[in-house]
């Protein structure tokens, strides 16, 4: 068997072994596209408009922009030696966010208003009641304890690295204490947190169980092999397939160049495909970099 054929044969039966993570990535990747679409019944969102004459539309970005850059150089304190600030033409200014107000119904649900001032719409978007919570108070004092072995911890870092000295750390997160619960049958995932003593409870059903949107898009996003030695085999099985897939996907990419080149007779429009899409890219892909470094 010649190279090429066995790359042809790899593609292909790579392509049969691997081809369910390939359409969960294809399918969860239009779901997070279009995550509206899947929403439940009590996560879903209403549209709805503002007359043209609200304080909402009367909102100028560019107004507003103007007036905060007269204030600050009104303010400016460089004795007057530097120049003025003005606003960048390589911008337009924007809000960055929407309006929102948060209030409950009568099933103690949420219920966010989202209104954009730069559009003519606004949406309701609702939630499901929240998990409730309660405060504990143990007579025992975890909250110095946590104190303590935040400072040793800074103590044995700086020990270790002499770069953080005279760096003070006034917060901290600890890993909430997970356990289960059980009173005349039923059963409760509980998880309280030893700074606060908030303890939340949360039905097993909740908590054992997923949607098939949310298993999906939990399987794209989730990444990486577990530290704790202690964690389910599964999980270094599931990151074993990830780096398959990424391995993959480009022994694809690459054997396709190969089989391309093998064709003669599809060498000159298979050029032509690659220098558009080249250009494509180039432009979409430069494109997304400004918005991703600017801000939007």
């Amino acid at each position: 068997m010649n190279i090429i054929k066995w790359v042809r044969r790899t593609h292909l039966y790579a392509g049969l072994f691997l081809a369910p993570w390939v359409l969960m990535y294809g399918v969860s990747g239009f779901i997070f596209s279009h995550y509206s679409w899947f929403a439940d019944q009590d996560t879903s969102q209403t549209f709805w408009t503002l007359d043209p004459t609200a304080a909402a539309h009367r909102l100028d970005a560019n107004t507003l922009a103007r007036n905060v850059v007269a204030a600050l150089n009104e303010t400016a304190d460089d004795g007057g030696t530097a120049s003025a600030w003005n606003l960048s033409g390589e911008s337009t200014p924007r809000f960055a966010g929407e309006i929102s107000l948060q209030g409950g119904d009568v099933r103690a649900g949420s219920i966010f208003l989202l209104f954009d001032p730069a559009a003519d719409h606004g949406r309701t978007y609702r939630a499901p009641p929240a998990i409730v919570a309660r405060a504990i108070t143990l007579d025992s004092n975890e909250a110095a304890l946590l104190r303590t072995a935040q400072d040793e911890i800074v103590a044995a870092a700086t020990a270790a690295e002499p770069n953080l000295r005279d760096v003070h750390f006034d917060d901290a997160s600890f890993p909430a204490l997970a356990f289960q619960l059980e009173r005349d049958g039923n059963r409760q995932i509980a998880s309280y947190d030893l700074r606060t003593g908030v303890l939340t409870l949360t039905p097993p059903s909740a908590a054992g169980s997923m949607k098939p949107r949310d298993f999906l898009t939990s399987l794209h996003t989730s990444h990486g092999y577990p530290d704790d030695e202690h964690a389910p085999k599964v999980i270094t099985v599931r990151a074993m397939f990830v780096d398959a897939m990424a391995c993959t996907m480009c022994f694809w990419a690459l054997s396709g160049l190969a089989m391309w080149w093998q064709l003669k007779s599809l060498r000159r429009p298979g050029w032509a495909v690659i220098a558009a899409t080249l250009i494509v890219v180039g432009l979409v892909w430069s494109g997304m970099y400004r918005v991703f470094t600017s801000g939007g």
